[in-house]
């Protein structure tokens, strides 16, 4: 744990906005830079470097089908782009959002669903490109989405300061929980689909919040206060060996990420803060985060900060160690 971290240049010459799972230590990495990535975490190093969008990347997404790898991007650009591994030029362009693509996730059977600051949410076809459905809702100006498997439904945050469910097959409204305070950024969906978590913006600690829904019920159930500006991600955290930490078998534990330069883990069914993870000496604020089952930790933001770690527990408390981090030349030493 005194081991200091890995300081590595960064790859990115402009900010991190969104991250995709390959799988441990491989991520797909967008930036404001107009391009993506694929990165091994541990090494530092870059498999391949997509180029097509003509402004900033905004969402991305990674889809394994018919053996063969994809990535989904999105951009300000308002277009949808299909990538293949290998490959420099993009295999499909989707075309028809009139403002920034703000949310993309992709189903079971490989079909894309794209959304948009222009208020629609559009279903393609990712073998002809063609739009299969497609749903306008006024004011409903799309910050994230998220495909859950188990009940076949999409979740969005909106700007509207509420979230929403679909039905993936038609694009059909099936639910909208109450609204917040404060424009919702994030939402994702717990493994089984019966309870979701989305974040707020804020500023100065108003706002600022994650909270927990109940999906059947249709209920907020929980908020974890604590970040002290916006709010731009959370996850479900993986353990490294459950059976070793009896302690934490019976909890459920959360990883949420701010413009506030930290790094939280929460207890899920308490609403309590187990760990802070001040990055500042590491890196600004942050944007993205994705969690593995064995632990590995990796959160990306400003200047193409894209920072590797790993969770550990003792004397029974979940604690976080940087293990590597990257440094823009043309910023300021963090």
């Amino acid at each position: 744990m005194r081991r200091p971290p890995v300081k590595r240049p960064a790859h990115h010459k402009g900010d991190i906005c969104c991250m995709a799972a390959q799988r441990s230590g491989i991520v797909v990495t967008g930036s404001r830079d107009k391009t993506m990535k694929l990165n091994n975490i541990d090494t530092g190093e870059v498999y391949m470097d997509w180029r097509g969008h003509q402004l900033e990347v905004t969402k991305v997404a990674y889809k394994f089908r018919n053996g063969k790898h994809f990535v989904i991007s999105g951009s300000r650009d308002e277009k949808v782009m299909l990538w293949g591994f290998g490959l420099d030029s993009p295999l499909l362009t989707f075309s028809g959002h009139t403002k920034t693509v703000s949310g993309i996730t992709v189903n079971d059977d490989g079909h894309i669903f794209s959304g948009s600051r222009d208020t629609t949410m559009r279903k393609w076809d990712s073998e002809t490109g063609k739009m299969m459905a497609m749903n306008h809702k006024s004011r409903n100006l799309i910050t994230h989405m998220v495909f859950n498997s188990p009940t076949k439904t999409i979740a969005q945050s909106s700007e509207d300061k509420s979230v929403k469910l679909w039905d993936e097959r038609d694009l059909k409204p099936i639910a909208e929980f109450s609204k917040k305070n404060n424009i919702q950024t994030f939402v994702e969906f717990l493994p089984d689909g019966m309870q979701l978590l989305s974040c707020s913006n804020g500023f100065n600690g108003d706002g600022c919040e994650i909270t927990l829904y109940d999906v059947r019920q249709r209920k907020i159930l929980r908020e974890f206060r604590g970040h002290e500006e916006t709010v731009t991600s959370v996850s479900l955290l993986g353990w490294p060996s459950a059976n070793s930490i009896q302690q934490f078998t019976q909890r459920r534990l959360i990883l949420s990420t701010s413009y506030d330069k930290t790094v939280r883990v929460w207890n899920l069914d308490e609403g309590v803060c187990l760990w802070n993870h001040d990055g500042a000496d590491h890196h600004g604020p942050l944007y993205a985060s994705l969690c593995f089952q064995d632990g590995c930790i990796v959160v990306a933001g400003a200047d193409g900060a894209l920072v590797s770690m790993q969770l550990h527990a003792r004397a029974g408390r979940p604690l976080l160690q940087t293990l590597a981090y990257t440094s823009s030349p043309s910023s300021s030493e963090y």
